[in-house]
């Protein structure tokens, strides 16, 4: 019926659109599954939120502070 409307070429071309498109959803649906077990649901915050964890996790004063934590733990063995 659609090749008699669309013609053969383009019933074709319409299918491998409608694989394609249901292959890009279920890769959307299991990256969000993914990240939202790797992440966590209840861990998104605001933008502001997230840039002074991210800021505290990556900080250099704190990256000092734990390696010298350890050396002075090292060295009173």
């Amino acid at each position: 019926m659609l090749d008699w409307c669309f013609g053969a070429c383009r019933v074709r071309q319409m299918q491998r659109a409608f694989r394609h498109g249901k292959i890009t959803l279920l890769c959307l649906l299991m990256t969000v599954v993914v990240l939202r077990g790797t992440i966590g649901a209840g861990k998104f915050g605001t933008p502001e939120q997230d840039f002074i964890e991210i800021r505290e996790h990556f900080s250099p004063v704190r990256w000092l502070l734990t390696w010298r934590r350890r050396w002075l733990l090292n060295t009173l063995r």
